[in-house]
């Protein structure tokens, strides 16, 4: 032993030499000799935090909480920023069965800020306490839910945890009466309290065989279970607890939790209006409702039930941060950031409240707030995946793309089953062109989840960027995916919706883009025209699937009779909203993008269900009867890949409304220049390694000509660096191409006129950015594909009277590249007209679409109302 060494020391000692020798004893199970030298160092130094704590837990393992208690309490007072210091306190408080003193520790140690796993744990046990305290006075009746975690004895410095004792299994029990010895309960409580929760079942089964009417027994066996992570052993155990104490609030509550967390939401309120019903000022019972009823998505009891709780305890910051999740689901931005600040004032390192914070800052639109809070979250829990994965998307919005993509990455580290992270991973592949990665994320969200919507309608959108995939292999796909969502879903298969031909139809809309995107561009002039125009024809109710509105978003619900958001909503709910609207006419506008709500189609909420406007091939979904085309971009012999009937407008599918914008059309750009400006302003996935050769080809042949690419993606160095690496592969100098990122759209407007010419993707063609180009006087030229997609650059071009912009291969669109490029003059002469052209053309003229438009929907109705008088 050295500690004489030490005795005899005539200089003073160094207590941290002491120290990290005690510790050393410590971990090597050299408890006695570790003890000694913790001894000395308080005789030098009384108020030395880590010996004062390290030798409460070997006191505390020895069996002596009541004489560990003041060891952890000068530990605590020594460094009251230690968590750890602040857990054992509280831990040894339980153990010494001063459990109210225990309370009101752990509410101070939050206020500082302890939080995580081991508080919830410390207050599970605390709980447990109560309801045990409650048996002892009626010991027929059975715990509640002791939602636990084992006790954390170990601080920064590694202190073991107590030892396990042997031979649980092997327990004398009592059959002297009803109940079981104390000695036996006490033997059953220290197991549970000491996290021993293998030795607990083992004894608590041997106490109901003998003793079934012993509540405790019941309650430990269901709680240990449920600290076992077996909620399915749990259940029963708990049942018959709550059986055998039919009056216990807290029984119930916490029945209602682990039901919840069962999936039995019905049954979980059932039992969590029991307790309330017992003792109506509980706040954390009102608490366990509202969970409950937003789970039943029973959004407007739920902020009640949420209220109530923060009503009786203003400062609980988990109903506070739980309210602020409900008004993200429900759109009610503003609101939640108000619940999520305010549980951060109530306790500042609550993890789960700065995430909700930065979701909520992310969906203002405040995205450097957002990776604020996000850091922050990742500050207090740095393994908290859900965070690294919304940090990703913030991080993705604001253009940082290969940092999205480790945020993402780290996410998956973490939790290798999270889907969502995935599915986003799989987004940003998509969005860099790396379209077999972006497959491969999904798949991998798949193979966890086979049935997950949003990875398959993902995975069908990536299927119309790959030129190498067959549009029979996209049916079958899309089969699966519509046969899929048939599966889930309990059809409608009678309506109250008159069979009038001519009476005024009620037409529903469906989309998360009713703002400034492309759809709102498409669909505003259109909806103005006939809700002026056509009142008695048709009135119009959108179903907003996204929170975000705008100026136009104002716009277009001006045009509708109604309108809902049926953001976190399910599938079954908005089905019925629709069909007890009495909806005639059901339109989808999304297809498989961002924010679609397909499923809801499958319900078949109304007679008759149209694909139109936001999505360029089929569906998938039998339930949609009709998809709306016109004579340009769906030959007759493509329709065999499609599950809708294929319906045509005269002219063209698509009406643009003209921008409002004041940017003036510039004089051509070569003339001042030198050379020609190719430019292209689409989304750069749509950018392939095809497209990149036949560009570059293009460049080739065109002498001292550059390309002007605008996309988001830009605004990230490497994705700058990669796009320059592609075409230099080809040969192409970085000095002959310019890249630039987002603008707001009046300069994104004025960018065309620094371009002579567009170049059209392939096989996903421009739609908005062909459409604003033209209005720009800047013509666009187009690859001629076979499919719905591929075709869309010939309906634009048909329509605005430009059939020579359209060429037939890869050689023709480089000659014709060629061509344009060399008649300068005549290519002057385009610029100056083009936009009054295109403005007097099918593609602007909206009175003229919604003239065809009211024929193609009226077609339809009266279709199946004719069916109706034939059955």
């Amino acid at each position: 032993m050295p500690t004489d060494s030490f005795q005899l020391e005539p200089v003073p000692i160094s207590v941290d030499d002491v120290f990290h020798q005690a510790l050393a004893y410590h971990r090597q199970g050299k408890f006695q000799e570790a003890e000694q030298l913790y001894l000395k160092i308080l005789q030098v130094q009384p108020n030395h935090a880590d010996a004062n704590h390290n030798l409460g837990m070997l006191t505390l393992q020895a069996g002596q909480a009541g004489s560990a208690l003041p060891l952890f309490k000068a530990a605590l007072e020594a460094n009251p920023n230690q968590g750890q210091c602040w857990l054992s306190y509280i831990d040894a408080l339980i153990l010494a069965g001063e459990c109210d003193t225990a309370k009101l520790v752990l509410k101070q140690g939050q206020e500082r800020g302890l939080q995580g796993d081991p508080v919830n744990a410390l207050l599970a046990r605390l709980e447990g306490m109560d309801i045990v305290a409650s048996l002892s006075n009626h010991s027929d009746e059975s715990p509640s839910s002791f939602s636990k975690e084992s006790p954390q004895h170990s601080n920064k410095n590694e202190k073991p945890k107590p030892a396990k004792t042997g031979n649980s299994g092997k327990q004398s029990i009592s059959h002297n009466g009803r109940n079981p010895s104390n000695q036996e309960i006490n033997k059953l409580m220290g197991f549970f309290n000491q996290g021993y929760y293998s030795e607990a079942v083992i004894l608590a089964k041997t106490m109901v065989e003998q003793f079934p009417r012993h509540g405790l027994s019941w309650g430990v066996l269901g709680a240990s279970f449920k600290q076992m992570k077996n909620n399915t052993d749990a259940l029963l155990p708990l049942q018959k607890a709550a059986e055998l104490s039919p009056k216990d609030p807290d029984l119930h509550s916490n029945l209602a939790v682990l039901l919840l967390e069962l999936g039995r939401p019905g049954e979980a309120e059932a039992s969590c209006r029991r307790a309330l019903k017992m003792n109506p000022s509980t706040a954390s019972a009102h608490y366990n409702l509202g969970n409950i009823l937003k789970k039943l998505e029973r959004p407007k009891e739920a902020e009640a039930s949420y209220r109530q709780a923060i009503r009786i305890l203003p400062k609980f910051a988990e109903a506070h941060c739980n309210l602020g999740s409900l008004y993200i689901s429900l759109g009610r931005q503003s609101e939640a950031k108000t619940s999520c600040e305010r549980a951060l004032q109530i306790n500042p390192h609550f993890a789960e409240a700065h995430c909700n914070l930065g979701v909520t800052l992310k969906n203002l639109g405040q995205l450097d707030n957002a990776m604020m809070s996000y850091r922050q979250t990742l500050k207090i829990n740095p393994d908290f995946d859900k965070a690294h994965n919304n940090l990703g998307s913030a991080l993705q919005a604001m253009g940082r793309l290969d940092d999205a993509v480790a945020s993402f990455r780290r996410a998956l580290e973490i939790n290798p089953v999270y889907t969502n992270a995935y599915i986003n991973l799989g987004n940003i592949m998509r969005d860099l062109g790396r379209f077999d990665d972006a497959v491969t994320s999904l798949r991998h969200a798949l193979d966890i989840e086979p049935d997950l919507v949003e990875a398959h309608s993902e995975l069908l959108l990536i299927r119309n960027l790959q030129a190498n995939i067959h549009q029979a292999v996209m049916l079958e796909e899309a089969r699966y995916f519509g046969n899929m969502l048939l599966r889930r879903a309990h059809p409608f298969t009678n309506w109250r919706n008159s069979p009038e031909p001519a009476r005024c139809l009620r037409v529903g809309l469906i989309s998360g883009d009713l703002r400034n995107h492309p759809v709102g561009y498409f669909i505003e002039s259109i909806l103005a025209e006939l809700s002026s125009n056509y009142s008695l024809a048709f009135q119009f109710i959108a179903y907003s699937s996204d929170f975000q509105t705008d100026s136009l978003t104002q716009c277009i619900k001006a045009c509708c009779q109604e309108w809902y958001s049926v953001v976190g909503l399910s599938d079954e709910k908005v089905a019925q909203l629709i069909r007890d609207d009495k909806i005639d006419i059901l339109i989808d506008l999304s297809g498989h993008t961002a924010h679609n709500r397909l499923s809801v189609f499958a319900w078949k909420p109304a007679p008759v269900q149209v694909s139109w406007l936001g999505y360029f091939a089929t569906t998938g979904i039998a339930a949609i009867d009709y998809l709306i085309a016109d004579p340009w971009v769906l030959p007759e012999s493509e329709e065999i890949y499609f599950t809708e009937k294929i319906w045509r407008m005269p002219e063209t599918r698509l009406c643009f409304t003209q921008p409002n914008v004041e940017v003036a059309v510039s004089s051509l750009p070569v003339l001042s220049n030198g050379f020609i400006t190719f430019g292209c302003f689409n989304h750069l996935s749509k950018m392939n390694d095809e497209v990149v050769a036949l560009w570059s080809r293009v460049l080739e042949s065109v002498p001292n000509s550059q390309l002007f690419l605008k996309a988001k993606q830009f605004e990230d160095a490497s994705v700058r660096r990669m796009t320059i690496e592609r075409f230099s592969a080809h040969g192409i100098c970085n000095t002959r191409i310019i890249l630039e990122g987002f603008d707001a759209r009046e300069k994104y407007f004025t960018a065309y006129n620094r371009v002579d010419i567009a170049l059209d993707p392939f096989p996903y063609p421009g739609g908005t950015t062909s459409v604003e180009g033209l209005w720009m006087g800047v013509p666009v030229l187009t690859l001629a594909g076979e499919r719905f997609l591929s075709r869309q650059g010939i309906g634009i071009l048909m329509n605005a009277g430009l059939p020579e912009w359209i060429a037939a291969d890869a050689d023709d669109y480089v000659s014709r590249a060629i061509s344009h490029a060399a008649e300068v003059q005549k290519l002057s002469n385009l610029r100056n007209r083009l936009r009054q052209q295109v403005l007097e053309s099918p593609l602007f003229d909206a009175r003229r679409f919604a003239t065809n438009f009211e024929s193609v929907l009226r077609g339809m109705w009266t279709r199946w109302c004719d069916q109706q008088v034939s059955k």
